[in-house]
């Protein structure tokens, strides 16, 4: 698939033991845009049928879009190393464990894809969020920052394909 964009946002709680580690507790939820390309229609022939736009999914009544979505909730804690405790702007490192509840859509109208909605696997996986970050004391109370995060996860079903022994997403 193609990524088209995605959007979404944070709520984070911090306690620094020390003055170069924390423990952040992070909320998010998060939408993913992705393109199906014709690539993927004839690649994926056993998900996509060997369809085109605007035919059903193979024994569904879901149609097939050029467009879908997948909508993440995450749930995380985080240890953060600080690489500077005595200065205005502080880089910074993430790494954690969470869980992730998502659900992948036709983007136009959030109509659930076929697989996830026959329930053929779950819409909860673990993630493992590594990252780096910057952060920019106002001053000593208060702080804004900005950070890069991947999540690993153990789920191969965000865009409602898995490949046995791949990791498509």
């Amino acid at each position: 698939t193609s990524n088209l964009f995605g959007y979404g946002g944070d709520v984070c709680l911090r306690h620094d033991l020390s003055p170069n580690f924390g423990l952040q507790f992070m909320s998010s939820v998060s939408t993913a845009l992705y393109r199906v390309t014709t690539y993927d229609l004839n690649d994926y022939k056993n998900y996509y049928g060997g369809g085109s736009y605007g035919q059903l999914y193979p024994n569904s009544l879901t149609r097939i879009d050029s467009v879908n979505s997948t909508r993440f909730f995450h749930h995380e804690i985080l240890g953060v190393y600080h690489a500077s405790s005595h200065s205005v702007f502080v880089p910074q490192i993430f790494a954690g464990i969470g869980v992730v509840n998502f659900r992948a859509t036709i983007a136009s109208d959030n109509t659930a894809l076929p697989r996830g909605l026959e329930g053929r696997y779950s819409e909860w996986g673990i993630v493992f969020p590594v990252g780096v970050g910057l952060e920019y004391f106002v001053n000593e109370d208060l702080s804004i920052s900005a950070s890069a995060i991947a999540h690993l996860s153990t789920s191969d079903n965000y865009d409602d394909i898995a490949i046995q022994s791949s990791s498509n997403d």
